[in-house]
């Protein structure tokens, strides 16, 4: 038996991604409503057309920045269970590791302590 059962939502943050495009669908098959989180309006203008055929059970929320403090606060409503897949994209300008290594423990954290505060069940 799930943890959550099908019906309730799911919060897929980086829903544009390989992974979470695979995620999001399986989610939607299953019979969850998935809130997929992006960094832009076009990114989701993308995903609400990939993602059509699920009609209202699919909806985008733009993140723009996930290593701001409460970034997903207000992704986070209503929703009964998160999948975090977002990263730090990969930059050609960037030679330490701990550039991306830091934004995406930050934005782990993050959404744990948005899910924290969060009223949803």
């Amino acid at each position: 038996m799930p943890a959550i059962n099908p019906g309730v939502k799911v919060l897929v943050t980086g829903a544009n991604g390989y992974l979470a495009m695979w995620i999001t669908q399986k989610l939607l098959d299953l019979g969850y409503s998935v809130r997929g989180t992006v960094r832009s309006v076009t990114k989701g203008i993308y995903l609400k057309d990939y993602f059509e055929r699920y009609g209202d059970c699919f909806e985008v929320a733009v993140v723009s920045d996930f290593t701001e403090e409460g970034a997903f606060d207000e992704s986070l409503v209503g929703v009964s269970a998160v999948i975090h897949s977002a990263t730090p994209q990969p930059n050609a300008q960037l030679e330490d590791p701990e550039d991306y290594i830091k934004p995406a423990v930050g934005s782990t954290v993050g959404i744990l302590e948005s899910a924290l505060r969060s009223k949803s069940s």
